[in-house]
């Protein structure tokens, strides 16, 4: 599922490098303010919660007794997790190349890196999961 989010974003960046898709078609106004809060908004909600929100779910995740479950939850989470990144990267980077908006640039900057903390390894879930 992740690798799929991945080439999404690489399709999308594709496109619009290839000038299959026109870039900066939103003229500067009201509307690209806002949008770019917006966009501001999710990554400083989104960003923290990922990285810090696997902590408070896994004293949960410990309270189930079968070890099976507990991998099946975990699991679940790291893609909700992901998720939010993967929706932040891709909002930032629609920005970017539909409004030439550097604050896109920024937003999918931090959020790409904010993935390599976050992608669960094999260490890190037994460790989360002991």
């Amino acid at each position: 599922m992740h690798i799929a989010e991945y080439i999404s974003i690489a399709l999308v960046v594709a496109l619009f490098e290839l000038d299959i898709l026109p870039k900066g078609n939103i003229p500067e106004s009201a509307t690209l303010y806002i949008v770019h809060t917006v966009l501001i908004l999710l990554t400083l909600a989104l960003i923290p919660l990922s990285i810090t929100g696997i902590k408070r779910v896994t004293e949960r995740i410990l309270s189930i007794e079968d070890r099976t479950e507990q991998c099946t939850a975990y699991w679940k989470w790291a893609v909700i997790r992901l998720g939010a990144c993967d929706a932040v990267l891709m909002a930032s980077t629609l920005l970017y190349y539909i409004a030439g908006s550097q604050i896109g640039m920024y937003c999918a900057v931090i959020a790409f890196v904010c993935m390599f903390y976050i992608f669960p390894t094999e260490n890190s879930v037994e460790k989360d999961l002991e």
